[in-house]
């Protein structure tokens, strides 16, 4: 293969193209892990009551984890509130307040497992929960879900789109360019066919330059996006570790595979026009 300017512009407009396509896919992985993380967060209050013995709570709090839909289950008597309540006030606290007067109950701070965050399931287990003689009153955020859902799949929706909207335009470039890459030797592939070459036969060079333009661009723009990565966990140091090393790996792959599949589809239509392609036709 003899690598010309033409080459080099396919090679780098692809690579451009996977860049772009691997930019949607890293803020859809950091959107679904920080949605993730919120849901891994959703806590329920539940407020008790102060008859409610060490005993009850105790026994309260074993049949909520029976339940199975609970990640953690943390008990904070009122003592503990009442010391972090001091905490953050400092020292009003100690000369204008007299925090020991102040009736706070204790509580148990509940958080849902990922797998059982939804409306209808919390509304039952806050209906449950609140028909319990030692609860008093039971406490959740009931907006945040409904967010949650809404901006995943907004996000899902945009993430979706840019993404196709990406491949169609690899698509449309990369069958103009290979098309105008195997255009000038038109008259090798009819010279090869007089000669009773097969189609496979004739397919398999141009397939091999394919292979080798959609590996080299892949790479290029794996480079790029590893950068890219770098850089964003610079700026903004808070998002380092949201998203696991084996999501960019399943990224890499797919950009990797995306590129290769391309090019060597784009080429295989290309070489198949020509092949396909009457001898008069050849010389327009």
């Amino acid at each position: 293969m003899r690598f010309r300017g033409i080459h080099a512009i396919l090679i780098l407009a692809l690579s451009l193209v996977l860049l772009l396509l691997g930019i949607a896919g890293i803020i859809y992985l950091h959107g679904t892990a920080l949605e993730n993380k919120l849901k891994e967060n959703f806590t329920i209050q539940i407020m008790l009551k102060p008859t409610a013995s060490e005993v009850e709570i105790s026994l309260l709090k074993h049949n909520l984890e029976a339940t199975g839909k609970f990640s953690a289950i943390n008990y904070i008597p009122s003592m503990k509130m009442l010391e972090e309540l001091q905490a953050e006030l400092g020292d009003i606290s100690a000369d204008k307040l007299e925090l020991e007067n102040i009736p706070l109950p204790s509580l148990l701070e509940a958080t849902i497992s990922a797998d059982y965050l939804n409306d209808e399931v919390i509304k039952n287990l806050v209906t449950q929960i609140k028909q319990k003689d030692i609860v008093d009153e039971v406490y959740y955020p009931t907006n945040v879900l409904t967010e949650i859902e809404k901006n995943k799949n907004t996000l899902s929706t945009i993430t979706l789109v840019v993404a196709i909207i990406i491949l169609a335009i690899a698509v449309t470039l990369l069958s103009l360019t290979i098309r105008l890459t195997i255009y000038s030797q038109r008259f090798t592939i009819r010279t090869m066919l007089l000669v009773g070459a097969k189609k496979g036969f004739i397919q398999k060079p141009f397939l091999k330059d394919a292979l080798f333009w959609g590996v080299l661009a892949s790479i290029l723009a794996i480079l790029g996006l590893e950068v890219i990565i770098n850089q964003l966990y610079k700026l903004i140091p808070e998002l380092n570790g949201v998203v696991t090393q084996q999501h960019f790996i399943f990224l890499f792959i797919f950009i990797f595979i995306i590129g290769v599949v391309i090019t060597e589809l784009s080429t295989l239509f290309s070489v198949n026009k020509y092949i396909k392609m009457k001898t008069d036709s050849l010389f327009y």
